[in-house]
């Protein structure tokens, strides 16, 4: 228990990642267990519980997303060199906010090039499905800061941009 704990705790001290719930159990019965760090750390810091439950849905951008835009450009239906104002022409109409500067490619999109920020709290920020592309494609127009390596929003344009062409969620789209 110390030394998985010891190990953990260093690993959260070098930001590797902010917290961690594990369990040991041998035929039934619980030998030990342990949770460490904040569980959230933004917008408010949250400590990890054993109870502690981990959203992995971030797998799920990069790999059904990523799959299925890839089937979508091997079959010419989406093309890496077009803009987001040819897919989603309705956010980018004359006279609407960010009109003249939205040039963001499905390319870019794909090599987190399109200088959106890291990562938005959108379960605080949309109180429906519908309207997080609408923030998120505001959030690039109000993103001022450094660029950087990877944006969970790039691959969540792309989730919503999948399924407008399959015309059903991302889940349908990939059964």
């Amino acid at each position: 228990n110390e030394k998985i704990s010891g190990f953990l705790s260093e690993r959260i001290a070098a930001n590797d990642f902010p917290s961690a719930v594990y369990l040991v159990a041998e035929k039934g019965e619980i030998i030990f267990h342990d949770a460490l760090g904040n569980a959230v750390v933004e917008p408010e810091i949250i400590p990890a519980r054993l109870d502690t439950i981990y959203d992995l849905a971030s797998l799920t951008k990069p790999l059904v997303t990523g799959l299925l835009t890839a089937a979508l450009v091997e079959r010419h239906e989406l093309e890496l060199g077009r803009t987001l104002d040819h897919y989603l022409p309705e956010y980018f109409a004359p006279g609407s906010a960010g009109h003249e500067t939205w040039d963001t490619s499905i390319c870019e999109l794909l090599a987190h090039i399109s200088n959106f920020p890291a990562w938005k709290p959108f379960y605080l920020l949309s109180a429906d499905r519908e309207s997080v592309l609408e923030k998120i494609l505001h959030a690039k127009l109000d993103w001022s800061g450094e660029p950087v390596i990877y944006s969970d929003l790039n691959f969540l344009v792309l989730m919503f941009l999948v399924e407008r062409h399959y015309r059903q969620r991302i889940d349908e789209a990939y059964a």
